[in-house]
């Protein structure tokens, strides 16, 4: 079991701007967190984790009635529940490595909000090549989460907040990536989102913020001293 007690950070408690919507002075609580969790090692079957956690004071940003964006600070319970399951099978040179994580928000969904199911899963191909001096993985990379009502970003805070009346998610992300390691040299190549490329990209990473479209990643890193 865990306990932990701390303010609210800054931006909750201070801010001043010359923006009219943005001052406000606050003597919030501190937050209260309590957390039972457990983990259980499997190998047969699957790693296993949960968390079960209950918050008292919690601390957010939300629209008020005029549209502005202000922190505010519960005056009930947040409680929730995170199960998370992880198994790689291996046949031969191939790996398909799983994570499947569950959360369940039970009280204070008004001001907690997160998706409900979380998956990514990697099916690869590893190998070494050229008398071993080369090892490679290359595979594909899918990430899924359900449709929830996701926070919005404001840019002038820098900060998350919450919005209850529109749902984004249902929505899968796919990558293909290689890595390869020579040596002290590692090389990596990536094609992000793959699946927007082929398919257009209608989706959102925050409430107005597009989700970033089709992109590819590259960069080798030296490791001149070990």
């Amino acid at each position: 079991m865990k306990q932990t007690s701390r303010a609210p950070n800054l931006n909750f408690l201070l801010y001043q701007s010359d923006y009219i919507n943005y001052n406000w002075q606050h003597d919030y609580d501190n937050e209260n967190a309590q957390s039972l969790f457990f983990e259980l090692f499997a190998k047969k079957i699957a790693n296993l984790s949960g968390e079960l956690t209950q918050i008292q004071n919690y601390t957010y940003f939300g629209e008020n009635g005029e549209g502005a964006i202000k922190p505010f600070q519960s005056g009930g319970d947040v409680r929730y529940v995170k199960l998370k399951a992880q198994r790689e099978f291996e046949f031969g040179k191939f790996a398909f490595d799983n994570t499947v994580l569950y959360q369940k928000v039970s009280d204070g969904s008004d001001v907690f909000n997160v998706p409900e199911l979380l998956t990514r899963n990697s099916l690869y191909f590893k190998d070494f090549w050229f008398d071993n001096a080369l090892y490679l993985q290359t595979g594909f990379t899918f990430t899924y989460f359900s449709s929830y009502q996701m926070n919005g970003y404001d840019p002038v805070l820098a900060e998350f907040y919450v919005q209850n009346d529109t749902n984004y998610g249902n929505y899968p992300l796919v990558d293909f990536f290689f890595n390869g390691k020579v040596d002290q040299a590692r090389i990596f190549f990536k094609l992000e989102n793959l699946n927007f490329a082929l398919n257009g990209n209608n989706n959102f990473s925050a409430p107005r913020y597009p989700h970033n479209d089709f992109m590819i990643r590259f960069g080798i890193v030296w490791n001149f001293f070990l």
